[in-house]
């Protein structure tokens, strides 16, 4: 019987002494854990669904392309340290002396011709591209950042989840106050316009063309197309819209569409005066 209880005793000694060292071994976890705030880098999981270790203080920024361009230069364009293109003659009087002239790196999609030896020459901290969650999305920004050795981050940014974008925009910039500003902006001007879309009974029937030859069309469904498909009808149904782009479409198809309206992209001047453009609807 004695002997019973020396065990019993013995036993719970052990589990003591068990429980004892799992608790400093995990305070000694939480000790390491808690000093990770002094690190100079986190881990961020951007809209792709890629973990990204990025810098906490960022001075420094590259965007992808356009849309990312005009999405960081509303809420940190003194962090910018290019742009994906030249200003244009129409927007300069809404941006400062100081970013006219900062150097042109491309663009990744769109133009596909960013320039990576023009990224690396002004020393980015990181590299963003904002806008459509395309299917090569994950492939296309590890290759980027494979290649350049810089962290590249991915932020979705749909006509519907904006203001999304903007706060995470505002969390990793260390400007929330602003970010949350655009968001809410743009929350409340997404609803308001959603709500006046539902209320039209018959939209027109719309077609927007685009490129030089104005044979490129805004799909409906595409990326591209989020306004026209709420405010309108896009006519310009395709099996497979391009993804980062207009598609292409022959001039047969626009004949069958034969829209009411016609919005033609300020890069495009056909001859609307020759056929087969005054047979449309919208023409004559």
């Amino acid at each position: 019987m004695r002997k019973e209880m020396l065990m019993k005793k013995r036993n719970m000694l052990l589990a003591l002494l068990l429980l004892l060292l799992v608790l400093l071994v995990g305070c000694g976890q939480e000790a390491k854990e808690e000093s990770a705030p002094d690190a100079e880098t986190y881990a961020f999981t951007d809209s792709a669904g890629r973990t990204v270790m990025i810098p906490k203080q960022i001075d420094r920024i590259a965007p992808s392309g356009g849309l990312a361009q005009m999405a960081l230069f509303a809420i940190a364009p003194d962090r910018l340290v290019g742009v994906s293109g030249q200003w244009k003659d129409t927007v300069l009087p809404f941006v400062g002396d100081q970013y006219r002239d900062l150097p042109v790196l491309g663009q990744f999609y769109g133009m596909k011709n960013f320039n990576k030896e023009a990224v690396l020459s002004v020393n980015p901290q990181i590299i963003i591209d904002v806008g459509e969650k395309k299917s090569t999305i994950v492939e296309d920004m590890d290759q980027i950042q494979e290649s350049l050795g810089i962290p590249v981050i991915f932020i979705e940014a749909r006509l519907d989840n904006t203001d999304e974008a903007y706060r995470t925009l505002g969390k990793i910039l260390g400007r929330e106050a602003e970010g949350n500003a655009i968001a809410d902006y743009c929350q409340k001007t997404y609803a308001r316009s959603a709500a006046l879309a539902a209320k039209i009974k018959d939209k027109p029937r719309v077609l927007y063309l685009g490129g030089p030859l104005g044979n490129m069309a805004v799909a409906h469904g595409s990326f591209h197309a989020q306004v026209l498909d709420l405010l309108a009808d896009n006519v310009a149904v395709v099996p497979s819209p391009a993804e980062g782009a207009m598609t292409q479409v022959s001039m047969e198809q626009v004949l069958t569409w034969n829209p009411d309206v016609l919005i033609l992209g300020a890069e495009s001047e056909p001859d609307l005066t020759m056929l087969p453009w005054r047979e449309m609807r919208a023409v004559q």
